[in-house]
């Protein structure tokens, strides 16, 4: 017999409760599940774009999310697959990092727009359901 699980807010049955907005999490719901994480680290030259390709094989097009910085910063941004491939400018920013997908590869294009050399870091997560 497969094993479930379930989690109520705060006050409320999680066996009884039939309201859904009042369950917190229902593993017999259908869920995005990690499939693939990582890191990735680039020094970047000065106007410049490189980027880095995964496979991750799952043969339909995932949601892809990417949490980067300057590798010497402490603020971190975030870009999201699906959106255009190179986005040049971010807002406070002078470097970016965009995320292309396909069905069996992502691309992280790491993008400096700065006049110096910089070092990017990209901590990712690959989601996909139903695996």
């Amino acid at each position: 017999m497969p094993i479930k699980l379930k989690v109520a807010l705060p006050g409320f049955n999680v066996l009884t409760e039939t309201n859904p907005r009042n369950i917190v999490y229902d593993s017999t719901a259908s869920h995005l599940k990690t499939v693939q994480s990582g890191k990735i680290v680039k020094t970047v030259n000065a106007s410049s774009i490189v980027s880095e390709t995964i496979d991750h094989k799952i043969g339909i097009i995932p949601m892809v999310m990417g949490f980067f910085r300057e590798s010497a910063g402490q603020k971190w941004f975030i870009a999201m697959g699906q959106a255009p491939d190179v986005t040049l400018s971010r807002p406070l920013s002078d470097f970016n990092v965009s995320i292309g997908v396909t069905e069996t590869k992502i691309i992280f294009y790491f993008i400096n727009n700065a006049a110096g050399q910089k070092t990017i870091e990209v901590q990712y997560e690959i989601f996909s359901e139903g695996i």
